[in-house]
């Protein structure tokens, strides 16, 4: 459970259980709030409960968010005969509404990226001691010089650009080496 004198905040993905799609749908429907992003899709999200441990009014309770997306037609315009139900629920202790915790765990794809490139970029894949210390200053000296080598590469394509740009072609100032 979470402390509330040492806060960690978490978002966990959950499975579905035993509940079928499309009892989260019904409960969805009946208390989540609505979102039609185009024809025939319908978003329905929402807070579904929160846990609290009894006797523990030291802890944070922690909320099962939920994200419930009905299609009946697909992205394509075509029709479905049965509509197609996709649940998300997360477990969180973020007080945040549930759009907030949704768009907050899709962006740990971001974050996932940047730490495999740095393993891999980096040739860091196996650590190089036994001892946390150690290893924790080789990561943050491998961040850095990720980051450097990061900033570099951006400033070199937005030079590219700039010179691109600036460059321009005269057909008459150019002269040919050598005439077929």
């Amino acid at each position: 459970m979470h402390n509330k004198q040492h806060s960690v905040a978490f978002i966990i993905k959950r499975n579905l259980r035993k509940k079928s799609k499309e009892q989260w749908l019904s409960f969805a429907q009946r208390v989540g709030e609505v979102n039609n992003p185009r024809k025939g899709k319908t978003v329905f999200t929402g807070e579904a409960s929160h846990i609290k441990v009894a006797g523990r009014e030291d802890l944070t309770p922690i909320f099962a968010t939920f994200e419930v997306k009905e299609r009946t037609v697909d992205k394509d315009g075509q029709y479905l005969l049965i509509p197609d139900i996709e649940v998300n629920t997360f477990w969180t202790v973020l007080p945040d509404n549930a759009e907030t915790v949704i768009v907050l765990y899709h962006s740990h794809g971001t974050s996932e990226q940047y730490h495999s490139e740095l393993k891999s970029d980096l040739d860091f894949e196996r650590l190089a001691s036994g001892k946390f210390d150690t290893n924790a200053l080789l990561f943050l000296l491998a961040m850095l010089a990720f980051n450097a080598l990061r900033i570099l590469g951006q400033s070199a394509l937005r030079m590219k650009k700039i010179c691109l740009a600036n460059l321009r072609f005269n057909a008459e100032d150019y002269v040919p080496l050598y005439r077929i």
